[in-house]
This record gives structure tokens, C-alpha cells and sequence, in this order.
């Protein structure tokens, strides 16, 4: 499996922990705000991880020899930019939901 899309697959992995995680917070106390404060660590990690591996592959892109190489090195800025859509789209609804809870 190519490394692009095992970057995305552990996005949507880390959107779904996201997604997941107010379930456990239903209780009142400190594991809520442990539970946020871990939500907000991952979204941090995930988003610095994800504008390195976009600079990555815009160099890729700029260093391509060929078409081929180009269009697989723009194909990874895509996915790279939908696993961060997914990721913080999955924050929002988190925080959205441990608001209204």
C-alpha cells in the first residue's frame, strides 16, 4: 500500500477517534478536560504532521521528472489535504457535541 494513502487511512483512523471520543466523556470532571485536552494534542500532531508531509510532496512535485511522478505527488497533496479536512471536521464535531451534551 502506498504511503499516501496510509497517511489518509490514519487520518480517517484519527477523525473516527475523534468522532468516538465524547462518547466516553459523558461524564462530568476531570476525565472531560483530559478527554479534550487529548483531542487537542491529536488535532495539533495531525495537522503539523500533515503541512510537513505537504511540503514533502510539493518538492516531490517540483523535483518530478515526468508526468507520471507529477500527477502521483499531486495526488498526494489531495489526499494529504482531505485526510486535514477530515481531521478537523471531526474536531469541530466533537467540540460541537461536548458543548451541546
Amino acid at each position: 500500500m502506498d504511503w499516501r494513502k496510509n497517511t489518509l487511512l490514519a487520518a480517517v483512523s484519527l477523525a473516527a477517534f475523534l468522532l468516538v471520543a465524547p462518547q466516553f466523556a459523558l461524564a462530568t470532571g476531570p476525565f472531560v478536560s483530559t478527554m479534550v485536552d487529548l483531542e487537542d494534542l491529536l488535532l495539533r500532531i495531525g495537522t503539523v504532521l500533515g503541512a510537513l508531509m505537504i511540503a514533502v510532496e510539493a518538492v516531490a512535485w517540483i523535483a518530478a521528472q515526468n508526468p507520471q511522478e507529477r500527477e502521483n505527488a499531486k495526488r498526494g497533496v489531495v489526499y494529504i489535504i482531505v485526510g486535514l479536512i477530515l481531521l478537523k471536521s471531526a474536531h469541530n464535531l466533537v467540540n460541537f457535541l461536548l458543548v451541546t451534551i
